[in-house]
Formats: C-alpha cells, sequence, structure tokens
C-alpha cells in the first residue's frame, strides 16, 4: 500500500457512466458473457486459461490483534490473553506450558464446589447488605427484587375469583374449613399478618391466592399456602424475584454427620418459614384475601403478610446463618455446627460430651 499514491480514477455508484452499458454479447446460460463500458470491453465469469480457471476475485482479510493493530495474518490459535485489572492497568502475554500449568491448572479448595451465578451473586449480596435486626430483635429482608423488573399489575380482581373458589370448597369440606380457621388463628396471633391500609391510587400492589394442602403422613394437618406462582397477565410474583442459590445442605451429609459423635439432639423449627419480617415498604407485594376477625361469617376484608411466605427457602435457610453469627458466644464451631446440621427446619446434630450439649441447647 503506498499512502502517496495519486488516484487517477474513482470508479464508484456516484459515477454512473463508466457503468454504463454500451453493448454486450451473451453466451450460453453456463458460458460467461461480456460488455462493453465507456472504458472497454470486460469479461464477466470464469474463463478456461489451458485447463485452469483463474479466480474471478480475489481477497485478503484483515485482522486486529490484542495490541490494536492490523495485519493480513491470521492470529494463532493458541494464543492466550490475560487481563489484570490494577488500577486501570491491562496487559496481555503469551502463556508458555509452564506458567500455564502453575496458573490455570492450579488446584484449590473450591475446584469442587458449584460456582454461583451472576443472579445468586446479585441475590447474596442484597441479603448480605440489606438484613436486619430490628427493635424486638426480629430479623427483616426485603423481597429480592431483579432488577430491571417488569411493573406487576393489580391482580385484585384475580384474587377474588380465587377467593369464592376457596369458599365452595371450604363449605363443602366442614373439616378442613375449621383446620384452615385454626391455621390463620396462629398467623394472626402470632402477628404474622396484619390489616391492610388503604391503597394508594397508582401505587404497586399484588395479591396471594392462599389454599390448603395436606402431606401424606400428617392427614389430619392442613398447611396453608399463599401462591406466589399465580400469574396474571404473563407474569407472577416469583417472576419479579431472584430464587437465590440452594443454600440447603445435603440430606447424605446430614446423616453421615449424625453418627460421628455419642450425644444426639433433635431440633425442628416450627413455622421457620414465617420466621423472618419483610421490609416494610414490600408488604403492598404480599397483599391477600380473608374474613374479617378470622370469622368465617362476617365479611371478606383485605390483609398483608409481614413475614417471608413459604417458597422463599433461600431466604430462610440464610436466614440461620445470620441467626448463628448473631451468637458468637457459643463458639466457632457451634455456629458451623447449626450451619451443617440443618435441613431446612430440621436440625439433626451430635456433640462429643453431654454438657456442651445441654450448653447448646
Amino acid at each position: 500500500m503506498d499512502p502517496k499514491a495519486e488516484i487517477i480514477l474513482l470508479l464508484g455508484r456516484d459515477v454512473l457512466q463508466v457503468h454504463k452499458v454500451r453493448q454486450q454479447v451473451n453466451r450460453p446460460h453456463d458460458a460467461p458473457f461480456s460488455q462493453r463500458l465507456d472504458l472497454g470491453w470486460v469479461v464477466i465469469g470464469e474463463v478456461c486459461l489451458g485447463n485452469v480457471h483463474k479466480p474471478t476475485v480475489n481477497t485478503l482479510k484483515t485482522n486486529v490483534l490484542e495490541s490494536g493493530h492490523h495485519s493480513i495474518f491470521q492470529p494463532c490459535t493458541n494464543f492466550m490473553c490475560i487481563k489484570e485489572a490494577r488500577q486501570g492497568f491491562k496487559k496481555c502475554s503469551i502463556v508458555t506450558d509452564k506458567t500455564l500449568g502453575q496458573s490455570v491448572f492450579a488446584q484449590t479448595e473450591h475446584d469442587n464446589k458449584l460456582a454461583p451465578s451472576a443472579q445468586d451473586v446479585i441475590f447474596l449480596k442484597i441479603m448480605d447488605t440489606k438484613v436486619f435486626r430490628d427493635e424486638a430483635n426480629n430479623w427483616v429482608a426485603p423481597l429480592p427484587f431483579r432488577e430491571p423488573r417488569q411493573r406487576l399489575p393489580n391482580n385484585k380482581q384475580q384474587a377474588v375469583k380465587r377467593f369464592t373458589s376457596l369458599q365452595k370448597t371450604l363449605k363443602r369440606k366442614p373439616e378442613m374449613q375449621q383446620q384452615d380457621v385454626a391455621f390463620m388463628e396462629k398467623i394472626f396471633a402470632n402477628g404474622h399478618a396484619k390489616l391492610a391500609p388503604p391503597l394508594r391510587k397508582g401505587k404497586e400492589c399484588w395479591y396471594l391466592p392462599k389454599f390448603g394442602v395436606y402431606h401424606r403422613q400428617k392427614p389430619n394437618q392442613i398447611r396453608v399456602v399463599f401462591d406466589s406462582n399465580t400469574q396474571c397477565a404473563g407474569i407472577s410474583l416469583n417472576d419479579v424475584l431472584l430464587t437465590g442459590p440452594d443454600l440447603n445442605n445435603t440430606l447424605l451429609g446430614i446423616l453421615l454427620r449424625f453418627r460421628k459423635e455419642k450425644v444426639a439432639i433433635l431440633a425442628d423449627i416450627q413455622q421457620m418459614f414465617l420466621c423472618f419480617l419483610v421490609q416494610e415498604d414490600h408488604h403492598n407485594f404480599l397483599c391477600f384475601l380473608w374474613h374479617k376477625d378470622n370469622d368465617i361469617n362476617k365479611e371478606v376484608i383485605e390483609y398483608r403478610m409481614k413475614v417471608h411466605v413459604f417458597g422463599n427457602s433461600s431466604i430462610t435457610c440464610r436466614g440461620h446463618l445470620w441467626a448463628a453469627k448473631s451468637h458468637q458466644e457459643h463458639g466457632d464451631d457451634t455456629v458451623k455446627s447449626v450451619e451443617r446440621h440443618f435441613y431446612v427446619n430440621d436440625g439433626l446434630i451430635t456433640l462429643r460430651k453431654q454438657d456442651k450439649a445441654i450448653d447448646l441447647l
């Protein structure tokens, strides 16, 4: 390339005259043809020159190297670039076999552990920075919303239809109705729900339909579920929340550790999923419909949950860690025991001596 070369003629679409076809000689379908332009004759198509075909177009590809320079040579496929952000400084280098074995293939204690996803990292950051203990010594955590997220529509009309269906079911099943009322009595008595104040116009909110489920081993004990998966206009509350990582220990690991020592402790956290309060400005996303004063014969009014509902297992499991770390007076070993020996709300812990077990209790 000679940058000082004199430009004599520019051929382009802005010079229409040189592209005008003055005369054309056609040939069979698979043969070249020729055209006469103002600059002369042009043969279009491959022409056989002594048993060989000369390509009609030659191209050279230009590559941009890591240094920013341009080159017609293709970069080496074995090239490896390492970027190190250190006060805005970045460097690239070719890694030899010796340094490759010392850095890329170095083994650490985290090699066999699942790395958190980008969404999991955001969830953990929200939980670790925005969770606090209020004046009543309760743990308070926000709803882990995705950012950015879609605005939730007002699904009250849908919630009314679901509640009407629930009323019909409870009338057909008096025993189920009695158990549902008893469950809700615990919710109100423990302060897990409160009356919903009037909603300001244009304020975002969400209503949770509720229903009862039974465990096959506990046929006479109902569990009321606030359904966060219900969709309205193609979106649900769970769709705009971060699910968080699976923080549960494996059952196999818990059972194996349970057989290590002599003294055993069994624990069951009652209503564990209702032990963590929701940030107050997020209460509007946990609205639900129920009878006034928990009386099945009174009118239906609006309530709001003050605690995280069943389904936010990552928040509750993370809460175990916060609660354990807040009692450092028991020692690091005890804190680690609480973390490693719980599966959801069930704990299986063994200790060497009976006095340590009594202290832990």
